[in-house]
């Protein structure tokens, strides 16, 4: 680790992950969801269970599930962003595998529409989930197979190379890392 904090997080996730999989002996989970602080680029998460060797045989990335906020989606994708300083509702947009369209209560009909219209420009495999209350049937997030490295690698090709992703500021916070506990889930997430 060189101190990073994409390294940093990165070790403590390599660790929990290493720690949960030793426990299945004597407790049985079905899954792992990670949950990420807002601002967070979801690139760093996602690539560990590519890069590191130990991570990838014990664990499959399902998929990555963004919240987007009806009321101000629109305004966090277009805010303006110092060069060289990432976005990270576009980062998150793009990422996605399944996109929460939250709150859709604030929105109108024509609002949803156009929300709708440019999350598809900038990742048109998405699905979207209007949804309030972040309220969504489980079986239209989990164990659903949806994460393509392909598609990642088609708008970031650097994904996989760990020391170009060091070169990127990358900010996040792990914030929740808990055992999974519904059946509809495979052992392999």
């Amino acid at each position: 680790m060189n101190g990073c904090i994409c390294c940093t997080v990165r070790g403590d996730l390599v660790e929990a992950l290493k720690r949960l999989r030793k426990r299945l002996a004597t407790f049985k989970f079905d899954g792992v969801i990670i949950e990420t602080t807002g601002l967070a680029d979801p690139a760093p998460v996602a690539q560990t269970f590519f890069v590191d060797e130990v991570i990838s045989e014990m664990y499959s990335l399902d998929s990555i599930i963004t919240v987007a906020d009806a009321k101000c989606i629109l305004d966090r994708l277009h805010d303006e962003k110092p060069e060289g300083v990432e976005n990270e509702a576009v980062e998150q947009v793009c990422f996605a595998d399944n996109v929460l369209l939250n709150k859709t209560n604030l929105a109108d009909e024509e609002k949803l529409a156009k929300i709708e219209k440019e999350i598809k420009a900038l990742n048109p495999t998405t699905k979207i989930l209007r949804c309030l209350h972040s309220k969504v049937d489980p079986k239209e997030l989990l164990n659903i197979k949806a994460f393509e490295l392909d598609r990642v690698l088609d708008f970031d090709p650097e994904f996989l190379d760990e020391e170009a992703e060091h070169m990127l500021a990358c900010t996040m916070k792990l914030s929740h890392l808990y055992p999974a506990k519904s059946r509809e889930m495979s052992t392999k997430f």
